[in-house]
């Protein structure tokens, strides 16, 4: 039930007020949800109301329900610099949590890029690196909603540009996701590690540029000296991923700067066997065109053991992938009929070859000694197999927190 001077702050009325406080009307009485005259002004943004009550011995951090916390915390979270203000200056805990999940003053107004009470708060002594229950501190809440300018004001202040969460992901990484190159640009400025990798899937900022195709970020880490072959826990690198979603633009500017080509993930897949196996083909022919190596076998363990990267994309039914045969396959334009004679004629003696050790082309031979039988199903249907995804593929949404990929 609200008493009547809760109902007079909530509808604005000053006279009645100043009326009820002359009258003797405590001004801290609570109605039964534990809520306080003078946080119903403050969350309603009535100032003088604010003013009056805080004069008349108010307490500013009577806490309310477990989801208002705070006069000071609903102030600042709904944007109302002025009572903001009025608070701080009245003596309010500026540093104090909302129950429920530990949100701060400061970190609700930065996450919603409210400047004027960013600054209030850290003038008025907030702790600026003060995180919320989940370890997302301001400065991460403030990068992950691209609000460039309290992240300036949060990094001149001294915040901890390189605070995870306990999945290991700070505010760069999530900036990178978003693509947000300003944000970005100043978070390096205020001496973020740019190969600080989460937890534990070891996504780095390079890798996440590469995963979420955000070309002008990338080019920013890559001016910031970023490891450029820095893998995930599967090994996977910038490039592989790259070469999974066939990203040219991702795959050229990676290569440009200077990637590992043939640095294989904890299966031996490089990235021209991911783009083989993914059937990105024009990734496939700029990683061959920048001299990727289509010869290295996978290792015996793999379930594609000793598979080239043209073995990997045959397999799955890429026909797509025949263009890169050795020339023999290509004469008197071979369509796909006939490549499938050929397999089948040479089927035998190249196997005989293979065990004489003499075979002239190593990835044409992985070719030749698949069955014939799995050849004509693939030529017919042209359609890719139900196979295991490659090192680099998603194993699921993201709805983040954190970034999957299996390996």
């Amino acid at each position: 039930m609200a008493t009547p001077l809760n109902a007079a702050a909530q509808v604005n009325s000053v006279e009645i007020v100043q009326m009820l406080i002359a009258a003797g009307a405590n001004v801290n009485l609570a109605r039964d949800n534990r809520v306080t005259p003078i946080f119903m002004a403050a969350q309603h943004d009535r100032l003088p109301i604010v003013k009056l009550l805080i004069d008349a011995g108010a307490d500013v951090d009577f806490e309310g329900s477990v989801d208002m916390a705070s006069p000071i915390f609903q102030a600042a979270a709904l944007g109302y610099a002025q009572v903001t203000e009025a608070l701080i200056a009245a003596g309010a805990n500026v540093d104090v949590a909302r129950p429920k999940d530990g949100a701060t003053p400061l970190g609700c107004s930065a996450e919603k890029g409210f400047l004027p009470i960013v600054r209030a708060l850290l003038a008025g002594g907030a702790d600026v690196d003060k995180a919320q229950a989940n370890g997302k501190s301001p400065l991460y809440k403030a990068a992950i909603q691209n609000k460039l300018e309290v992240v300036r004001v949060l990094v001149a202040a001294g915040a901890e540009v390189n605070k995870a969460t306990p999945e290991g992901l700070t505010p760069l990484l999530r900036s990178v996701e978003g693509g947000y190159v300003q944000v970005t640009e100043a978070l390096i400025a205020g001496a973020a590690d740019v190969n600080l990798a989460s937890v534990p899937d070891g996504i780095t900022p390079v890798f996440a540029s590469a995963q979420f195709h955000r070309l002008e970020v990338m080019h920013v880490l890559i001016a910031a000296g970023a490891d450029l072959d820095k893998a995930n826990l599967g090994g996977c690198t910038p490039l592989c991923i790259a070469a999974h979603y066939g990203k040219l633009p991702i795959v050229r500017a990676l290569l440009a700067a200077g990637a590992d080509l043939h640095k294989a993930d904890v299966k031996g897949w490089t990235p021209l066997t991911v783009a083989a196996h993914e059937g990105n083909l024009a990734a496939a022919r700029v990683l061959v065109a920048a001299g990727a190596d289509v010869n290295v076998p996978l290792p015996p363990n793999d379930p594609e053991a000793q598979a080239m990267p043209l073995l990997v994309a045959v397999r799955h039914g890429l026909m797509q992938f025949f263009p890169l045969l050795p020339p023999v396959l290509q004469e008197n334009g071979a369509d796909d009929e006939k490549v499938l004679a050929f397999l089948q004629q040479k089927e035998q003696d190249v196997q005989g070859s293979a065990n004489r050790g003499d075979i002239e082309y190593p990835h044409l031979h992985a070719v030749l000694t698949i069955p014939a039988e799995a050849v004509r199903a693939f030529v017919e249907t042209r359609a890719v197999s139900g196979a295991a995804p490659s090192p680099c593929g998603r194993k699921g949404g993201r709805g983040r927190g954190g970034i999957e990929i299996a390996g």
